[in-house]
C-alpha cells in the first residue's frame, strides 16, 4: 500500500485520517491515532493546541499529498511526524525486497 497523505480534522484532530492506496486502486483510511504508538511519547511541554488555519499555520495539514516537516510549535507537527515515519518504513521495506502490495 502507499500513502496517499493525511486528512486533517479541523473540529476534531482525533478523527484525522492517513489514507492510503492499494494497487488495486482502492483506498483505505485509517484513523492516524492508531498508529501514534509508532511515534516516541511526546516530550513534557509538547504543544497541545493546533495552529491549523491561523496566520501561525503553514498550511501542510491542509494538503493531503503533503508529506513534508513542520516545525510550527503545534500538535498536528507530531501527526507530521507518523507521516515521515511510515514514508521511512515503506522505503526501507522497498530496498529490503518486503515492499509489496
Amino acid at each position: 500500500m502507499r500513502l496517499l497523505g493525511w486528512q486533517a480534522a479541523i473540529a476534531n484532530p482525533e478523527v484525522n485520517l492517513l489514507v492510503f492506496e492499494h494497487s488495486c486502486g482502492s483506498s483505505v483510511s485509517i484513523l492516524s491515532r492508531r498508529l501514534r504508538h509508532l511515534l516516541p511519547a511526546p516530550e513534557p511541554g509538547a504543544p497541545q493546541f493546533r495552529l491549523l488555519g491561523t496566520d501561525q499555520c503553514r498550511g501542510h495539514c491542509l494538503r493531503l499529498g503533503d508529506f513534508e516537516a513542520c516545525d510550527a510549535q503545534c500538535s498536528s507537527a507530531r501527526e507530521r511526524e507518523l507521516i515521515r515515519l511510515i514514508v521511512r518504513m515503506r522505503k526501507e521495506a522497498e530496498r529490503s525486497g518486503m515492499g509489496s502490495d
